[in-house]
């Protein structure tokens, strides 16, 4: 028995050695990763956009999302949260703020800053809604407002 254990053992190094290696690359770009998220919506008579954006790059991972004319009252609280096939999880809960035409939501998280920045995949979908505990924590069950699915950024040559 202590064979097949030893065995196992060897081969999952061998391999975990294997794939290490196949993902080396002097490339930066091959180092790297982009994800978009973005959605058109209308919400109360007025165009809405949800922009999200997660890399991960040699310095960490970052995520970021905002919400463009979302149509609520200046100081309304949104909640971003991230869906993923295990549940939603609250990444921040800021206040609308008014821009140049219209009103912004937005958040930004960064590994490198010392923040807790979740894995995110291709599939996975970035929410905002209306509201926070009253903590200031992003709700995930408060009213939706809108989503987008986190997707390979296109704009760039190589899919990165």
């Amino acid at each position: 028995m202590g064979w097949v254990k030893a065995g196992f053992a060897l081969s999952t190094i061998a391999l975990a050695q294997f794939l290490a290696g196949c993902g080396s690359s002097s490339d930066p770009a091959a180092s790297t990763m982009e994800l978009q998220a973005k959605a058109q919506a209308e919400i109360g008579g007025m165009q809405a956009k949800l922009d999200g954006q997660f890399e991960i790059e040699m310095d960490g991972r970052h995520l970021k999302g905002e919400l463009d004319n979302a149509n609520v009252p200046m100081g309304t609280a949104i909640s971003f949260c991230l869906v993923t096939g295990s549940g939603s999880t609250p990444l921040a809960a800021p206040q609308t703020v008014p821009g140049q035409m219209q009103d912004i939501a937005s958040f930004e998280l960064k590994a490198e800053a010392g923040q807790a920045v979740p894995n995110v995949v291709s599939g996975n979908k970035l929410e905002a809604r209306e509201g926070a505990m009253p903590s200031g924590m992003a709700d995930c069950g408060a009213p939706l407002l809108m989503s987008a699915i986190f997707e390979p950024d296109m704009d760039e040559p190589d899919g990165h």
